[in-house]
């Protein structure tokens, strides 16, 4: 059964989802008229994962010449500043004083999260350009690849400035409903 009618469906102004183009096709054929927005949920979870693939790739480089600075600061990394632990701010502001590459892309991480703030499209707009060029001039592979891709979006990240619609509550949903999964392997049956 459909969720919205055939009356309903010309009415729907955005539709909030991920870059995946499965999803982008599925909106084209049922919600043509309706704008794709992006919302922070996921361009924050593609810029986390350049954060911590470049974490990796510098940590594996650090580890053969005996440099153990990035042991431990996974979750450090992947954390906004309000949400670290003591220990982790501790680590990052270590972190924060070297000139470490990684530090750098959670920096153009950390920095984006303006974009969200942004008043108008008009500035938002001025704001990514601005973002981009400097993220793309610092050169690393993994957050040249995701300003790419958000480059290629970028009508569905302005989308959320002129509509600021998420789905935040159902990746939450969807997130607790994975976790019981998770948690629930291993048992045959539900009792």
């Amino acid at each position: 059964k459909e969720a919205l009618s055939e009356h309903q469906k010309p009415h729907v102004l955005s539709i909030s989802m991920d870059m995946w183009p499965a999803f982008q096709s599925a909106q084209e054929s049922v919600l043509p008229n309706a704008d794709r927005v992006h919302d922070r949920f996921h361009v924050s979870s593609y810029l986390g994962d350049a954060v911590d693939k470049t974490r990796r790739s510098e940590h594996a480089r650090l580890s053969k010449e005996g440099d153990k600075t990035l042991n431990k600061s996974k979750y450090a990394l992947l954390k906004n500043p309000e949400n670290m632990t003591p220990k982790q701010k501790e680590l990052f502001a270590t972190l924060a004083a070297s000139d470490l590459e990684t530090v750098k892309v959670w920096a153009f991480k950390d920095t984006f999260r303006d974009f969200f703030m942004c008043v108008d499209v008009q500035q938002a707009k001025a704001f990514f350009d601005n973002w981009y060029a400097n993220a793309v001039s610092l050169g690393n592979q993994f957050l040249t690849k995701v300003a790419n891709m958000l480059n290629d979006h970028l009508d569905g990240l302005l989308n959320y400035i002129k509509h600021r619609t998420t789905n935040a509550t159902a990746e939450g949903i969807n997130s607790r409903i994975q976790q019981i999964k998770a948690n629930a392997k291993g048992y045959r049956k539900f009792a």
